[in-house]
């Protein structure tokens, strides 16, 4: 019986686990539509997180000390394909996500 009720609380927090990754930074408002016209990006430099100007991929405005390692593996993926930023503001406040 005992083993019943870990198997079940088991499954249980595997299922909120699941329905928790799901909410990435992705939610946040960015994604791909959001590319055309989007001033910034957020992507990989060096192994961090960098900004980058839309018209400029080549440099980065700013490297980050967040480490891409150190990120969920879903918002790993976002960074490594290039995050669109539509303001500073939410460049900001992705940044703050990101960075705890």
């Amino acid at each position: 019986m005992k083993s019943g009720i870990k198997l079940v609380v088991c499954t249980s927090l595997i299922a909120i686990a699941v329905t928790l990754a799901t909410f990435t930074i992705a939610d946040f408002g960015g994604g791909r539509a959001a590319a055309e016209g989007a001033p910034y990006l957020l992507w990989e430099s060096g192994g961090n997180v960098a900004v980058f100007a839309a018209d400029d991929l080549k440099h980065p405005v700013t490297v980050t000390e967040i480490r891409l390692s150190s990120l969920r593996e879903a918002d790993r993926g976002l960074i490594a394909d290039g995050l669109p930023v539509n303001s500073q503001e939410e460049l900001a406040q992705l940044l703050e996500d990101l960075g705890s």
